[in-house]
């Protein structure tokens, strides 16, 4: 053979080899989630930012992320990783179906600020349906049954797209639906990967092997995929554009107080433009300011203040302490810290940092945006000390510290920038809605031209407080000796020493017990240091932690009775109950009496009469008043009675009056649901609801929970309230390892409920002190009793807020407000209280890590300061729970001081 010819056949081979090459789908991105990494591979180089990463779990292969609860999603930019104009998106799905099989779960999200509005691209499941949206030139969406899914198994899905010609879904390998649409590409800044930002969708399973293509996959290639042997090739990289020079670090305003009220560093004007009612004032360090209600120190920004990017710290007293329920629209006054001009016309494009019953920091901007919140209720006291440090980047987040740890953290801003050319330091001159200044002392203001990192903000504390008190017990017995734990830890660089003055006192403030604490700890090292104490009696109490009179550390403490629960459970049967009222629902009341949305109705059958809502739209139904209560903080017995005639979810629930107003601040929950997998017994059935009312004025209110196909509205024949007189029978919980007779609790458990469930029992308080949570614990006491339980499964879990910033900071971070926020000392008042009933429990974290990397992946090792946190347990001792029974009959490790905690690492 001819060189000629070899050569021919070599630049053949060579040409066809590329040719087929080419012929591959590019892979634009990859998402593996292993070795403790979510992206495998990003033609744009992205990383994950979160909203709240979830957990691994185990996946199809490897590991899987677990982003079946609410809020779990992980961001990383549209462009570069996903086009709209055509694409494949390749996934392995293990659905959970937390929110029932027909609820909403999104899998990927990429929409105009995560809304569902328009140009929007969605990958989800809903109602029963597996689908493939597009938001734009009317709602254009490819729908492939999935409820024949079985949770917990998994699922190949494939969608492909050409916004010129249309879309297909394909399971396991097979077309499963395909339709022809035309849409307008817009692109929209994030894909997110889970629940989308409104955090009201579950996103509902595990998700493994994310992979997106830059073009639709033909039948073969997604069979491949399916079969593990597709073969693609990575996309080259986006060039990433050339980053400009980075700015010096400055400090670009410093307010020590030490020489008046003029700024020791000022890049712009040092000398305030106006000074109302602020006076000199004893300081942390030196002197500090006073700013009252109706004070304020008025500067020019200019230099002074960067609006794109930076950090603002001060230290804080207050001559007040926040309180309220814990309810974020109680009422409690804002009081003013730090804010931009807040003039008409500006208000809602200015940086605003204040303060009530909750923590505030916002910014406002186009398009609006709600606030970030966090509850301070028992965690921030009068004449303390705390170190608090806001952060800002407009096309990033807003953050903000708290004596060196992060409260909360937000999506993405994007926000305008407008110089308002004046920022007020207490109330902005004209107060927006009349609220007040600081009410105050602070210290050391401080402005930077960058984002402080977590470490950064925890170096800033130390320098002021370099032995880190945290405080490990809350309540202990009446009238017994208690040892109240201190842990101390050296958070500074250097090794430290000092004398300390702790003191326990009553509600008075009369000191029943007091030591001083010698602590010398080289760098980074921990010691915990016992405080004796013997409570004279139940009751509220209060621990102070002082260096050289400077209050340092306070904390609530309560002291529970030594005597047992009263609440007699018998055991022959017998109800000891007395009927308070009884409304037959079948009749017709006036409006004081009777409300509904419109649509209902009485209705007669062969089960018998009853009102029923015409329409199975979420919370459409009616309601009904009772008549005022005799007694409160008592128990009762809430009876229903509805027919079972056909299929029905619905749920029934007590709502409260609350300053003059009845609200769903608090409620009690009872499920119904009928039909479906329960056949029908065309009569009449009954369910009961245990609880307690705080409040003599009730209503009970029968909804619809969700839509379903083939179902009838919500119907009730009878509702009846009964006084429990004298005791309850004890009730045996089946615990059926299948489903169980027809389940009362869809949203809050009640006795009938199986033994894993959780109870839910809130009440009307204006503080939700520890004397709140004692009461709670005691009802579940009473609660555990009559059911005939004797295990608790104690809740750490991010509920919209319920954060609990002081020590230990038991809870992930939420950039949520809470509706009762789990104060520090919740769970140890229960612990308390169930140890002396005799009642065994354990502490159950869900294991979700917090917002953008706060903690470590892996759950709240870094929150709680545990040695080491499974998916089920942490460590008792970094939870501040009772090591002595936290673990009691579950075969688990002893707890063990880790000597991890330490603010700001």
């Amino acid at each position: 053979m001819s060189k000629r010819v070899v050569l021919a056949v070599l630049l053949f081979f060579q040409f066809y080899s590329v040719f087929c090459q080419s012929e591959k789908p590019g892979e634009l991105l990859h998402l593996s989630f292993d070795d403790g990494k979510w992206v495998e591979y990003s033609a744009a180089g992205s990383k994950v930012e979160s909203l709240l990463i979830p957990a691994f779990d185990e996946g199809h292969k490897g590991k899987g992320a677990s982003i079946f609860e609410r809020q779990h999603a992980g961001v990383l930019p549209l462009k570069g990783n996903l086009d709209k104009r055509k694409g494949t998106i390749t996934v392995w799905y293990k659905p959970k179906f937390n929110d029932g099989l027909r609820g909403v779960y999104p899998i990927l999200w990429s929409g105009k600020e995560h809304a569902v509005g328009s140009n929007s691209m969605w990958v989800w499941i809903w109602d029963g349906y597996c689908r493939f949206d597009v938001r734009n030139k009317g709602d254009n969406y490819c729908t492939a049954d999935s409820k024949g899914w079985t949770p917990d198994v998994w699922k190949h899905l494939a969608f492909t797209w050409d916004s010129s010609k249309g879309a297909a879904i394909w399971i396991d390998g097979v077309k499963a639906c395909e339709k022809s649409f035309e849409w307008d590409v817009v692109d929209t800044d994030d894909l997110v990967i889970g629940a989308n930002g409104d955090f009201s969708k579950f996103a509902g399973g595990v998700l493994d092997e994310l992979k997106v293509f830059d073009r639709p996959l033909t039948a073969d290639e997604i069979m491949s995929d399916y079969q593990g042997k597709l073969e693609s090739i990575e996309t080259p990289p986006v060039p990433a554009p050339a980053k400009s020079e980075t700015a010096k670090k400055e400090m670009l305003f410093h307010l020590s107080f030490d020489n008046g009220f003029d700024a020791d560093t000022a890049l712009g004007d040092a000398t305030p433009v106006e000074v109302k009612n602020a006076t000199p004032a004893e300081g942390l360090t030196g002197k500090g300011a006073l700013i009252p209600k109706d004070g304020y120190l008025l500067y020019k920004t200019g230099r002074n203040f960067q609006k794109a990017a930076g950090t603002l710290s001060m230290w804080m007293k207050l001559n007040w302490t926040p309180d309220g329920n814990g309810d974020f629209g109680n009422g409690s006054p804002w009081h003013g810290i730090f804010m931009e001009d807040c003039q008409d016309g500006n208000k809602d494009l200015n940086l605003r940092m204040m303060m009530g019953g909750y923590l505030f920091f916002a910014w406002r901007g186009v398009p609006h945006s709600a606030p970030y919140n966090v509850s301070l209720q028992k965690q921030v006291f009068k004449d303390e000390w705390h170190f608090y440090v806001f952060t800002w980047d407009k096309d990033e987040r807003v953050a903000a510290y708290i004596d060196g740890k992060p409260v909360f953290l937000s999506d993405k801003l994007r926000r305008d920038l407008v110089d308002h050319g004046r920022m007020f330091i207490g109330s902005c001159g004209r107060p927006l809605d009349d609220r007040p200044g600081i009410d105050g002392v602070i210290d050391e203001v401080a402005i930077y031209n960058w984002v402080f990192s977590d470490d950064e903000v925890g170096r800033a504390y130390a320098q002021t407080v370099p032995l880190c008190p945290t405080i490990y017990d809350y309540a202990g017995l009446a009238g017994a000796d208690n040892s109240l734990r201190l842990k101390w830890v050296n958070i500074s660089e250097k090794d430290q020493q000092g004398e300390f003055e702790v003191a326990v006192s009553d509600a008075a403030g009369a000191v029943v017990a007091s030591c001083k604490q010698y602590i010398s700890l080289s760098t980074g090292q921990t010691t915990i240091a016992p405080v004796a104490v013997r409570f004279p009696s139940p009751g509220t109490y209060s621990l102070s932690v002082r260096e050289n009179g400077v209050l340092l550390k306070q904390a609530e403490l309560f002291a529970v009775p030594a005597d047992p629960v009263n609440m007699t459970v018998k055991t022959d049967g017998k109800a000891d109950e007395a009927l308070v009222e009884e409304i037959d629902c079948a009749k017709d009341f006036g409006v004081e009496k009777y409300r509904d949305d419109g649509n209902c109705a009485a209705t007669r059958s062969e089960a018998g009469n009853y009102r029923e809502a015409k329409s199975t739209d979420p919370a459409s139904g009616f309601a009904y008043r009772f008549n005022k209560l005799n007694r409160t903080a008592k128990p009762y017995w809430l009876e229903v009675e509805y027919p079972d005639d056909a299929t029905r979810t619905f749920y029934v629930v007590i709502y409260q009056e609350h300053n003059n107003e009845v609200r769903a601040t608090s409620l009690n929950t009872i499920g119904v649901i009928t039909g479906d997998k329960h056949p029908v017994t065309m009569g009449m059935q009954k369910k009961r609801l245990l609880f307690w009312p705080d409040s003599p004025n009730i209503m009970v209110g029968c909804y619809s929970y969700r839509r379903y196909e083939k179902q009838k509205g919500p119907a009730l024949s009878k509702i009846r309230l009964y006084e429990i007189t004298g005791g309850l029978p004890k009730l045996g919980v089946n615990a059926d390892a299948g489903y169980p007779q027809r389940r009362i609790g869809i949203w809050e458990e009640d006795p009938t409920m199986m033994a894993y469930a959780w109870f839910y029992e809130n009440f009307q308080r204006e503080s939700a002190d520890l004397d709140f949570w004692h009461e709670k614990w005691k009802r579940v006491a009473s609660y555990l009793n009559y059911s005939g339980q004797n295990t608790w499964d104690m809740l750490v879990y991010d509920y919209w807020g319920d954060t609990a910033i002081g020590e230990p900071l038991s809870l992930p971070i939420s950039s949520h407000m809470s509706g009762t926020g789990r104060l520090p000392g919740w769970a140890d008042v229960g612990s308390v209280v169930l140890e002396k009933e005799g009642i065994d429990f354990h502490l159950s974290v869900h294991d979700v890590s917090s917002l953008g990397g706060l903690t470590d992946q892996g759950g709240l090792t870094k929150a709680i300061g545990a040695r080491n946190v499974s998916k089920d347990y942490a460590d008792a001792v970094g939870a501040g729970l009772k090591a002595t029974s936290c673990f009691k009959n579950n075969n688990l490790p002893a707890p063990v001081d880790s000597g991890h905690f330490a603010a700001g690492a």
